[in-house]
């Protein structure tokens, strides 16, 4: 009898086998498939580092590209890192902009200290705005030659015109107002008027010297020296403008019936910059003037112009003597030495004179004889010593026959009217 097996357990019986199916009798038979193999686990490696090889020297950077951002993988392509399509734009110096626009405002100091600062600043953070500094100080540049030029002009203009800065005069001037000039730009013979209320000033309006006017200019006269203070400013005024007469006028004699001279005093300011002038000016006797008081060579005969220079000296001496009595005793005295002297010259020439035979030869002799005998007083007067007895000796002087006969020959020489 056979006994029956146990089953046995599977751990140590193979695997069963699994029973393939049926083929079918028409069907080929299909190739055995070969067993899948299992994919093997990959195992970790770290990546390799992208160098490029030592012998392969780095490539130059292309225009606009920085050196360093090129590589070459292993497989020998070149590649590029990203990069941008340009530097960025560089910033304006802003001192630049300063120093170009002070240039145009003149403002040139700052000007060239803001230029000079924004190159070096440009030089070295490589900014913009080389131009603009450079503007600036040619800016600056060119307002200093102007200011220098006109510096230039303008001490040409007051060295030619001392008073300009400052009109003299020897009361408190006025300041200028609109269509008002200056005296001390006006020429010899310019005629003009006095400002508002006749104010004594350097500022004046000029007029044609055919309409009536005020004053009259014939002479400017320089002074050297330091400020002699008022009363001797004014006396020294008065002498020259008395002394420029004579060389400014053929017939003092003939100005002195009409006019009297009257000096504009320099300041103290003209002075002390040595620019001291005095304005020597006529104005009427009694009201405005209402004529060219100039005078010309032309204007007289041979016969006229004789009498008058021999007359001219003595003519002179004895305003300015009459002048300077009150104020000036002094300054009188030394007038009365000189007409003395004067006189007595002037008698000499006047019977020296070649007039035709006629009434002036004889008027001519008189006022010889009138010449000695006002020598004599003249000689009086200078021992006198106060204003009293000065004034008594100028009447007796006024009472002569002198002034009566040198009318008298003025008249029958055309000098005077009848």
């Amino acid at each position: 009898m056979t006994t029956p097996s146990l089953p046995q357990d599977s751990s140590e019986q193979g695997e069963p086998e699994i029973p393939e199916p049926p083929v079918p009798s028409n069907a080929e038979p299909q190739p055995e498939a070969e067993p899948e193999a299992e994919p093997e686990p990959e195992a970790e490696t770290e990546p390799e580092p992208i160098s490029e090889p030592e012998s392969e020297p780095e490539p130059e950077p292309l225009p606009g590209e920085q050196r360093g951002r090129w590589y070459s993988p292993p497989g020998g392509t070149r590649a590029t890192a990203p990069r941008p399509s340009g530097p960025p734009p560089a910033s304006t110096n802003g001192q630049a902009v300063t120093a170009f626009v002070l240039g145009l405002l003149a403002l040139a100091p700052v000007s060239v200290a803001f230029g000079i600062v924004a190159l070096v600043r440009i030089g070295r953070t490589r900014q913009r705005g080389k131009g603009l500094a450079v503007a600036g100080l040619v800016l600056s540049g060119a307002w200093c030659l102007v200011g220098v030029v006109a510096l230039l002009l303008g001490a040409a203009y007051v060295s030619a015109h001392p008073g300009a800065l400052s009109p003299s005069s020897a009361m408190p001037g006025i300041s200028g107002m609109p269509g008002m000039r200056l005296v001390s730009g006006l020429g010899p013979g310019s005629c003009f008027d006095l400002p508002p209320q006749r104010a004594v000033t350097g500022w004046v309006t000029v007029v044609s010297c055919i309409q009536p006017h005020d004053r009259q200019l014939y002479a400017k006269v320089d002074f050297g020296g330091g400020y002699p203070g008022a009363a001797e400013a004014a006396r020294q005024t008065q002498l020259v403008c008395l002394k420029a007469m004579g060389a400014d006028f053929l017939d003092p004699e003939g100005i002195l019936e009409a006019a009297r001279p009257f000096g504009y005093v320099p300041t103290p300011a003209a002075y002390r910059a040595r620019k001291a002038q005095a304005w020597c000016t006529l104005a009427g006797q009694s009201g405005q003037l209402s004529e060219n008081l100039m005078q010309a060579t032309g204007d007289y005969t041979a016969q006229q112009l004789a009498f008058l220079r021999t007359t001219e000296q003595t003519t002179l001496i004895r305003s300015g003597m009459t002048s300077t009595v009150v104020g000036d005793l002094e300054q009188a005295r030394d007038f009365a030495a000189q007409l003395a002297s004067a006189d007595r010259a002037e008698a000499r020439q006047l019977l020296g004179l070649r007039f035709p035979a006629g009434p002036e030869r004889g008027e001519a002799a008189a006022i010889a004889r009138d010449d000695l005998a006002e020598a004599e007083q003249a000689r009086a007067f200078a021992a006198v010593t106060t204003e009293g007895q000065a004034q008594a000796v100028i009447g007796r002087m006024a009472a002569s026959a002198l002034s009566s006969d040198v009318h008298t020959i003025r008249i029958q020489l055309g000098l005077d009217a009848a």
